[in-house]
């Protein structure tokens, strides 16, 4: 019984499980699931960035969002409703994971697992994904009175890392 978020698969191989995103090539560049997690039964993979599985968890007591290490290779984000929390992983030389969560968006620092300052999103009823983030620009599509927006906004210094060209 796995869930995953879309773009994730998982393969088998020497009795180890590994997960992958379904535009790498498993066999190289899989990430193995510790299987001794004592957290795995409750957790939603969710994304694979910087050689690291990002689950998702519910925890329903929260009233924002958090992150733990699970291991080397490993992140737990847990959420009040983690069906609702939306995430996207830039390239992997940016630390950055950006997260939606209603109205607010989060951006943790996979290196320090620090969470920077919530920016919220006025005017809006919630981020219905998250479509992209190109140095320090993010696209959002947005819910507001029943209709679906694509909404793009300048981050602050310090939510991006700048591309190197």
């Amino acid at each position: 019984n796995e869930e995953f978020d879309r773009g994730l698969s998982t393969i088998e191989r020497s009795g180890l499980m590994y997960a992958y995103r379904i535009c790498d090539d498993p066999t190289r560049e899989g990430v193995l699931i510790v299987s001794d997690d004592t957290h795995l039964d409750r957790l939603t993979m969710k994304r694979i960035h910087r050689s690291k599985i990002i689950y998702g968890s519910q925890k329903a007591e929260a009233t924002d969002i958090s992150a733990h290490r699970l291991g080397d290779n490993a992140i737990m984000i847990e959420a009040p409703d983690y069906r609702i929390l939306k995430s996207f992983a830039p390239s992997n030389s940016c630390p950055f994971i950006y997260f939606a969560f209603g109205s607010n968006l989060h951006a943790l620092n996979t290196d320090t697992m620090v969470f920077l300052p919530v920016l919220r999103v006025d005017g809006i009823d919630y981020v219905s994904d998250i479509a992209g983030v190109h140095d320090e620009m993010i696209t959002l599509n947005c819910h507001r009175l029943g209709q679906f927006y694509l909404m793009n906004a300048q981050l602050p210094c310090g939510y991006f890392q700048t591309s190197m060209h």
